[in-house]
């Protein structure tokens, strides 16, 4: 299907941001949980190839938080959870959300 088309995936949704010194505060439509959603897929996306397969796994299941570690398990194995959350604590989670929220 990437000959015919091409998908760009925006975690963001109907969110907010303020700035907050060097960092962004973002408030979701729908509360903290789908924050960390829109975060844990922005980072997959910086992080793996296989990041639409992963984000279909978690959209897929009635639980998109708690299916996030299995389903990178599953089509990325090399890709270490840690370091999955790593960018989704840290300042390059916060930046790629950002700009998510830019576009």
């Amino acid at each position: 299907i990437r000959d015919i088309m091409s998908v760009t995936l925006v975690p963001y949704g109907n969110a907010g941001e303020k700035p907050d010194g060097q960092k962004y505060i973002f408030e979701c439509q729908h509360g903290e949980q789908e924050c960390l959603g829109n975060m844990i897929e922005t980072c997959l996306i910086n992080k793996t190839n296989y990041a639409f397969p992963i984000i279909f796994c978690m959209e897929s299941s009635s639980d998109v938080i708690k299916s996030a570690k299995s389903c990178v398990e599953i089509y990325d194995p090399e890709l270490s959870w840690d370091n999955v959350m790593s960018c989704v604590n840290g300042n390059l989670g916060n930046q790629l959300m950002h700009l998510n929220a830019m576009k």
